[in-house]
């Protein structure tokens, strides 16, 4: 993908309650890293939920959305 190029994808295995679009990406050629940038749009699925509940789901779409872009990451990064 080249800079400044937008790619929209649903990222992670099954349905997902958010989405994740990559922004940009970029090579830093002086630490041989890539840099990525996202937007993440939580979808309007927690409507419905009761307040009580907003918590302990909001923590899970973070940390799934936490894995989902580490994932395939070298654990050394």
């Amino acid at each position: 993908m080249m800079d400044g190029e937008a790619s929209t994808s649903q990222m992670g295995r099954g349905e997902r309650p958010y989405s994740i679009e990559i922004v940009k990406e970029v090579n830093i050629k002086k630490f041989g890293a890539k840099g990525t940038s996202y937007t993440v749009r939580i979808n309007n699925t927690l409507a419905d939920d009761q307040v009580t509940n907003l918590h302990q789901q909001l923590h899970n779409i973070f940390q799934q959305i936490l894995d989902d872009t580490i994932d395939g990451v070298p654990s050394h990064d």
